[in-house]
């Protein structure tokens, strides 16, 4: 049994992590990783799990905890005029609200978003 997991693990071997990249816009140039250039900013997260979004006028990036990095991918939340990023994110009541851990949970009740991450 051993033996037929490392060889299926050795003949698909895991996709290699993407390359960062630079984008030029509006005279400026950022490197890192999800790009985004928009309302006259440019902005990259820094590592390959985080994410950058644009909206509202604003670029946001976010770059999950050091600890969540590997395996989880982080995602943005746009509504009532913010951007929240990370994990399990929840829009309600006029708020957006991430967990920083893939762990983590929001949820909305009683008027307010509270996230916890564990």
């Amino acid at each position: 049994m051993i033996a037929m997991l490392v060889a299926l693990a050795l003949a698909h071997p895991a996709p290699p992590p993407p390359k960062a990249e630079c984008k030029a816009a509006y005279g400026e140039v950022a490197c890192g990783w999800d790009c985004k250039a928009a309302y006259g900013e440019v902005r990259c997260a820094q590592t390959p799990s985080g994410v950058c979004h644009a909206a509202y006028g604003k670029v946001v990036c976010w770059d999950p905890p050091r600890r969540v990095r590997h395996g989880h991918k982080a995602a943005c939340r746009v509504a009532y005029g913010e951007i929240a990023c990370g994990f399990e994110c929840v829009a309600a009541y006029g708020k957006v609200r991430c967990a920083s851990s893939p762990y983590g949970a929001c949820r909305a009740a009683h008027g307010d978003v509270v996230c916890t991450d564990e």
